[in-house]
């Protein structure tokens, strides 16, 4: 069922940042924190506006950044971007440079993905946006393909894993 923008089923799985990825992007923040601070230091005003509004939205997305997986179809949300697409749509496994470093996910097709929030606003256009049309993996889960996020994968998207039944079976 489609309610508004979203694929909407009433089993769906969750999937948050692994402890890592929050780690991480709590470092990264901070560190950006503290180069603002050397930067505007002499003006405490704009160090304060900018400072906080980076601490809010490196945590916001620490806390949001998500998957949502049903049999319909899998939704990817991170800060200021909410996408999502059918099973039928998702292409492919690849390795791409997704900072802070390269991780694997799933390739979708582009002209397929459904923006339905961009910076927090409706967007109600389709894809065709190139690496939005990535969605990391390894970011919820340190050996996905192990975990419970990979089974479901496989289950609602076995296409993915057809080319790698046939190098192992060569």
């Amino acid at each position: 069922m489609e309610v508004g923008n979203r694929i909407v089923e009433t089993v769906m799985n969750t999937y948050y940042l692994t402890t890592k990825f929050k780690i991480l992007y709590a470092i990264i923040s901070l560190l950006i924190f503290a180069l603002l601070f050397i930067i505007f230091s002499p003006n405490y005003v704009c160090l304060g506006v900018y400072g906080a509004f980076i601490l809010i939205a490196a945590f916001k997305n620490i806390a949001g950044e998500k998957i949502e997986i049903s049999g319909k179809g899998i939704e990817y949300h991170r800060l200021g971007l909410t996408f999502n697409t059918k099973w039928e749509n998702v292409r492919e496994l690849e390795t791409q440079w997704f900072p802070p470093f390269e991780q694997e996910g799933i390739l979708l097709d582009p002209d397929q993905i459904r923006i339905t929030e961009w910076w927090s606003g409706n967007y109600t256009g389709y894809g065709g946006w190139g690496r939005k049309s990535f969605i990391p993996l390894s970011k919820f889960s340190e050996t996905w393909r192990d975990s419970e996020l990979g089974q479901q994968i496989k289950q609602y998207a076995p296409h993915l894993f057809e080319k790698e039944k046939s190098v192992q079976s060569a």
